[in-house]
């Protein structure tokens, strides 16, 4: 009985810090600490360095093509 309420309680904190992650990730960080550009498959990008997005960015003008994705 008790070894379940355990993991229970581990999966409870398991999501709740997959909650408080993404939030973080949607609403706290303002992306102002970028990576430098980064070139995978000839696709240019910068990466947030405080949360993870990418932004993903033109290769001729160096302009964001679309919304940040994770």
């Amino acid at each position: 009985m008790r070894v379940t309420a355990t993991m229970q309680m581990t999966q409870s904190v398991s999501s709740m810090r997959l909650f408080v992650r993404t939030f973080k990730r949607l609403v706290w960080c303002r992306h102002s600490n970028m990576s430098r550009v980064f070139t995978v498959d000839d696709e240019p990008y910068r990466l947030c360095l405080e949360c993870g997005v990418r932004r993903r960015l033109d290769r001729h003008s160096w302009t964001k093509l679309h919304p940040n994705y994770f």
